[in-house]
């Protein structure tokens, strides 16, 4: 899952990678894990007890910033306020 359609193009190259646009600054930053567990098993891609590493940046919208990697378990994230 990206906000940049660009990225997304790119990784549509990548064999048995299916890239997904969501729009994250629409979202609250302390909401943004669990939004996109939501919509990943929305989208039938995960279910609960599945294990997702979620990279991403402290500041959103800054190129190559990412220095944030969270390992969860679907379903845990869910029951945990600051997800």
């Amino acid at each position: 899952i990206s906000r940049r359609l660009d990225t997304c193009a790119r990784m549509a190259l990548y064999r048995g990678v299916y890239p997904h646009h969501l729009d994250i600054f629409k979202l609250p930053y302390e909401k943004i894990n669990r939004e996109v567990i939501n919509y990943l098993r929305d989208h039938h891609y995960l279910d609960d007890g599945d294990i997702v590493i979620i990279t991403k940046g402290d500041v959103i919208g800054t190129g190559g910033g990412t220095n944030v990697m969270k390992v969860l378990k679907v379903g845990d994230v869910m029951n945990t306020s600051d997800q």
